[in-house]
């Protein structure tokens, strides 16, 4: 079992059987929505390109007590990578420029995002001074989207562009994965205030973890 799946596992068991003493003095019913920016570090397999970028996230709550339900939807930007090659390139018999080797310009473009809708439980801890601390967990539906696409440029012994061709696919991947997190409150007045968040995607197969650090500002109705 790796270390991602088994502090998935104990944070959601905390969640489940934490006792309400955790908390301190219960809170009035009331709705609350965030806005935030996170850093959102996603190891996507075969994309080679850069591994942290930024995240915007919006979530709806509600509290009752020492704990809360909300939805969490992240949006990452697009994460790209291009190349560019230069240099012959076999053409087959029943190709237009075969068969054999012509000279050639490449471009590749590869470009990924993991796109997350959440529902969370969060359970209330002690506050540790000005922090009012909270556990959170729940379940994600992920939507993951790898975008490729390819230009091809036969050129003649001068480098003129003698044929040109054009190639697109996308490749989407949608699954459920378990998410555990922590919030860090901190009142600015009576109904705003700002919240450092960290959030753990994981789902095994295929195996990715998701790690998206950030600050939120929260408005209580």
């Amino acid at each position: 079992m790796t270390t991602g799946k088994t502090a998935t596992i104990l944070a959601l068991a905390i969640l489940a059987t934490g006792p309400p003493a955790f908390a301190q003095t219960a809170s009035a019913r009331r709705a609350f929505v965030d806005v935030s920016v996170a850093a959102d570090r996603n190891p996507v397999e075969d994309f080679h390109g850069p591994l942290t970028n930024l995240a915007f996230r919006a979530a709806l709550g509600r509290t009752s007590g020492h704990h809360d339900w909300r939805l969490e939807v992240d949006i990452p930007k697009w994460r790209s990578l291009d190349t560019d090659h230069t240099g012959p390139m076999y053409c087959a018999s029943e190709s237009n420029c075969g068969p054999g080797y012509v000279p050639s310009h490449v471009h590749e473009r590869f470009e990924v995002r993991t796109t997350s809708i959440a529902v969370l439980y969060a359970q209330y801890l002690p506050t540790f001074g000005r922090i009012e601390l909270s556990l959170v967990g729940g379940g994600a539906v992920e939507s993951q989207l790898t975008k490729y696409s390819q230009q091809v440029d036969v050129l003649d012994s001068t480098g003129r562009v003698v044929s040109h061709n054009a190639y697109a696919h996308d490749y989407p991947v949608g699954t459920i994965s378990g998410v555990v997190g922590v919030d860090g409150q901190v009142r600015l007045t009576p109904r705003l205030a700002v919240v450092p968040q960290v959030r753990y995607h994981y789902w095994p197969y295929p195996e990715v973890s998701i790690v998206r650090p950030g600050v939120a500002l929260r408005w209580q109705f």
